[in-house]
Order: structure tokens, then C-alpha cells, then sequence
């Protein structure tokens, strides 16, 4: 998936990590993920609503924001520029295909206010 989704999840988790909750209330309803590549960003700004949402969406069904983790863009460019910069542009994929992606990069280019994201298999 990938598109301007006008979220801002600098630092939001977009997994459920493993715990141990169910030794304090028995049974959960959810799987902990292995999924533990970490993420940058250079937005300043945490985080917005839809970046909670967005997320929590990952998380839930296994998926992972390729921005800032993978090679190309190790430090979370920039995608947006106007009036400040930000990073509300994401691809995002199955962690079932992380092993299948070599590069994401955020290309440079004067076509639009957002700049355009790219990745390889």
C-alpha cells in the first residue's frame, strides 16, 4: 500500500510487540509480531490522529511502514514540502515480504509539494 495518507507516526509503533501479558490476564486476543527492524524519521512532529489510526492498523494486520527502514532511506527523508517539511507519504508491506525488498528511497523532483517514493524487490 502506499500513498499520501496525511498521517505523521515518527515514532509510533507499527507492531505489537512480543510481552507477557498473558501470565498476568490469561489469554489474549491479539499475536505479538517478530517484526523488529526499527524505524527512523526526520519529522519533528510525533505524531497526528491518523498516524495513531495508521498505526494501530499496521500492528493489527502485520504490516510495516517501509519509510525510513530500509537502505535508500535509513534516516526517514523528508516527503513533503510546503510550508515546513514532513513525512506523511508511506509505502507499506506485509512483513511476509520484507525479505523480498532490497531499497525504498524518496526521489527528488520539483513535479509536486510531495515527493515521489520508490522501492525494488
Amino acid at each position: 500500500m502506499s500513498g499520501d495518507l496525511n498521517s505523521r507516526c515518527k515514532d509510533y509503533l507499527d507492531s505489537i510487540p512480543h510481552d507477557n501479558v498473558s501470565f498476568s490476564f490469561g489469554n489474549v486476543d491479539y499475536n505479538g509480531s517478530d517484526f523488529d527492524i526499527p524505524r527512523s524519521s526526520k519529522d519533528i512532529v510525533r505524531g497526528n490522529n491518523f498516524g495513531k489510526h495508521l498505526a494501530n492498523i499496521c500492528g493489527v494486520f502485520d504490516i510495516h511502514f517501509l519509510n525510513g527502514r530500509l537502505s535508500g532511506d535509513r534516516c526517514g527523508e523528508f516527503v513533503f514540502s510546503n510550508d515546513g517539511a514532513s513525512v506523511v507519504d508511506y509505502m507499506i508491506a506485509s512483513s511476509v515480504l520484507f525479505k523480498y525488498i532490497t531499497d525504498f528511497k524518496v526521489l527528488s523532483g520539483d513535479d509536486s509539494d510531495h515527493f515521489q517514493i520508490a522501492f525494488s524487490f
